[in-house]
């Protein structure tokens, strides 16, 4: 039997009151409908129709996401996008956020990770979109070939793209803030010295917000993240704050 999920209206409501500028055809385009679970009900009519109907404030969270842990990959013929997060609250909120517009199925589930250096296990809440070539365009402007692998990359246009939304959730997803030294840290690890400092250049040049880079600390790796000092805690606040997921906000001293 197929099985299907409900999209309800009152999922409907709540993302709508979450973004701004809310016109009559967003409105049309985030009425409730029936939505299948599993990814192979999608006709390919209906992903590329899907793909031209992503509202902005989405791609702006997928933004944010995507400068932290959010990974894409392909799958056939066209890509998706995964989310893990520690933060079971936050996973259901992006979840919730996802399904209204039905860009996912299957809910978040619990996955386990055994570190076999120190034997310790670690628990993550993830879920996976469904594959549409929305994300596989993202997939060709996030990520390049090197050394026979796709690695992550930051896209040549992220000025246009860190919006404050978008680095609402960044910091959301990938951010710890310091009660100690009130200082806003964000790992960085996986890109590049240039990469990072090419994100503190966006942020100080669009928000005039300052920063710096540090080592993350782990020993033997040329690996660092962006440090936001006590200084300029109040216009990351002032910036974001109406932006960030309510159980989130800890996370900017909040």
């Amino acid at each position: 039997m197929r099985r299907l999920v409900l999209i309800s209206s009152v999922q409907v409501l709540l993302t709508l009151l979450y973004f701004d500028n809310v016109t009559p055809e967003l409105v049309y385009s985030f009425m409730p409908v029936t939505w299948p679970l599993s990814r192979h009900y999608l006709s390919p009519e209906a992903k590329a129709e899907k793909s031209k109907n992503i509202p902005p404030g989405i791609q702006e969270v997928v933004t944010g996401m995507m400068l932290g842990d959010g990974y894409i990959r392909m799958h056939g013929n066209d890509a998706h996008m995964k989310i893990h997060q520690k933060d079971k609250a936050f996973v259901e909120h992006l979840w919730n956020m996802f399904i209204s517009i039905a860009l996912v199925g299957a809910a978040a589930k619990l996955c386990s990770h055994l570190d076999k250096r120190n034997g310790k296990t670690t628990y993550s809440y993830q879920f996976a979109t469904f594959t549409l070539p929305y994300f596989t365009g993202l997939f060709n402007q996030w990520y390049k070939l090197v050394n026979g692998k796709k690695l992550k990359v930051i896209p040549a246009n992220i000025a246009e793209l860190l919006t404050p939304r978008a680095f609402a959730y960044w910091i959301a997803g990938d951010g710890t803030f310091s009660k100690r030294h009130s200082v806003i840290q964000i790992a960085t690890n996986s890109f590049s010295p240039e990469e990072i400092d090419l994100l503190r250049a966006v942020l100080l040049e669009c928000y005039d917000i300052d920063s710096s880079r540090v080592l993350s600390g782990n020993k033997g790796r040329d690996q660092y993240i962006i440090r936001i000092p006590r200084r300029e805690l109040a216009k990351v606040q002032d910036l974001i704050q109406c932006h960030m997921p309510p159980m989130m906000l800890y996370r900017i001293g909040l």
